[in-house]
């Protein structure tokens, strides 16, 4: 009977570690990581000096992980599409990357970094106010900036909706076509 007992101890205990085997293994991430992308960009303006830009965005532009809304307009946050940074930051360098592209005379910065070039300045705050959409539908992109040249200020305000492609990737390439675009303005602005 002793015997018995062991034997079958032993039986379970092998059943259970076959088990439990398979539910520790290792399993591949299924996290996918997205970046803006840099598109080609034409020259919109001749200003020659430095361009402050200074950056806010929505709150949920401070998650790694892609916000999009549902059909029901709830807003889905994603745990396996994230972003590579936090997407805010991301915003704020390719609108950076984009604007230098369309005034390629200009020395641009973002803020807190400054300008050391003595002359022509102009700041540009920018705010985003909307940047998200539905996977496979549409995207709104809107918000503001404002040029200050002189001691003087013009605001200037953006509302575009697109559609957001296939899937994550296209959703990322909606945000970075909206960027360019919006980016080619504000330099033809400065």
């Amino acid at each position: 009977m002793k015997y018995i007992s062991i034997f079958t101890l032993f039986a379970v205990c092998t059943l259970l570690s076959g088990c439990l085997g398979d539910v520790l293994d290792p399993k591949e991430d299924p996290t996918t990581f997205y970046t803006i992308k840099n598109l080609p960009a034409e020259k919109t303006s001749d200003f020659d000096g430095s361009v402050g830009i200074n950056f806010v965005a929505s709150g949920y532009l401070t998650r790694s992980q892609i916000t999009s809304l549902n059909k029901d307009s709830t807003v889905r946050i994603s745990e396996f599409n994230r972003w590579v940074e936090i997407p805010e930051n991301l915003l704020a360098r390719a609108f950076a990357t984009a604007v230098a592209k369309n005034a390629p005379k200009a020395t641009v910065f973002l803020y807190p970094e400054i300008s050391c070039l003595d002359g022509k300045h102009c700041d540009v705050r920018i705010t985003i106010t909307d940047c998200i959409g539905s996977i496979n539908g549409t995207l709104n992109f809107s918000g503001r900036w404002i040029v200050i040249k002189n001691g003087k200020g013009k605001a200037y305000n953006f509302n575009k909706t697109v559609s957001s492609g296939k899937g994550y990737s296209g959703y990322v390439d909606a945000i970075s076509k909206c960027i360019a675009e919006v980016s080619a303005e504000i330099a033809k602005s400065i």
